[in-house]
């Protein structure tokens, strides 16, 4: 026979919401014959920074004095500690000073474990992020180039994660060289108005970019890059659409890495290898992978 106690209990369990950690029970009698279920939840952090854990507790009972059902609950998420700094401030710092797409690269900024991602490119490791930077340097040939950044706020369920919005503008004064084993594209003189894109920058509790994410293009309308983010966008900004179409496609870039893997360091990657890149981000994030 089902009891009310049970039905109730079994109710409480659909509705709550999910968990990942274990549930003990235990039972102890009310002041009528029927007996109350405790349940202990403990659940963990989706950001990633746990510092400490705090249990879940419920408790449901049924008073056959009062025909009435109490319902007593004390929930406590698991503690999140928050930055001891400023995580807009800190992303701030990145974009304008050591990214190595704006301004020179600063590999100190920049946790051990760091991770790139883009639509195209990556993901890539802090050592291949380095590399490739090293090597594209846009900064160097659009001198102006600036992110025009807005829109800061920070993620409502990570404290350590700040988006914004880019739109980049530069004029290509300078050479570009995007391989050291290729001729440069010269200077045209063209100014450069990429779409609207997407970043992120999650940091570490040591105040170490973790994530970098980029070229997520909100509006491919405008601007004059025919929709691009990124390297893309100042590729197709001073008029080599063509090149820029041809390396979005999976298989060229594909190839290309394959070809970089083959080359050695000194060729820019477009994804790391699998056994190289941090096994946080292939945790948290399979399908970027």
């Amino acid at each position: 026979t089902i009891q009310p106690w049970m039905a109730l209990s079994l109710l409480s369990l659909l509705c709550a919401p999910p968990v990942v950690a274990t549930a003990g029970f235990t039972r102890k009698p009310l002041s009528g014959s029927i007996p109350r279920l405790n349940l202990q939840i403990s659940r963990s952090s989706k950001s990633g920074y746990v510092s400490k854990r705090v249990p879940v507790r419920r408790s449901f009972g049924w008073s056959p004095e009062t025909g009435s059902r109490l319902i007593r609950q004390r929930a406590t998420e698991t503690a999140v500690e928050p930055p001891s700094f400023d995580v807009v401030e800190k992303a701030k710092d990145f974009l304008e000073d050591g990214n190595g797409f704006y301004s020179a690269l600063r590999p100190d900024k920049m946790d051990d474990e760091f991770v790139f991602r883009g639509p195209v490119i990556g993901p890539l490791n802090k050592k291949d992020y380095i590399n490739t930077l090293s090597a594209l340097a846009p900064y160097k040939a659009f001198p102006d180039i600036n992110p025009n950044a807005f829109g800061w706020t920070v993620d409502p369920q990570n404290p350590f994660k700040v988006w914004f919005f880019v739109r980049t503008t530069g004029t290509h004064t300078e050479p570009w060289r995007l391989v050291s084993f290729a001729p440069p594209f010269e200077a045209t003189n063209k100014k450069v108005a990429l779409a609207t894109e997407s970043y992120s920058v999650t940091l570490s509790p040591e105040g170490k970019v973790k994530l970098l994410t980029v070229g997520y293009v909100a509006d491919r309308f405008e601007g004059n890059a025919n929709g691009y983010g990124a390297a893309l966008g100042l590729l197709a900004g001073i008029g080599y659409g063509p090149l820029a179409l041809v390396a979005d496609a999976a298989g060229a870039v594909r190839e290309a890495n394959n070809y970089a893997n083959d080359i050695g360091v000194d060729v820019p990657r477009t994804r790391s290898k699998g056994s190289e890149i941090p096994a946080w981000y292939k945790s948290q994030h399979p399908r970027g992978v």
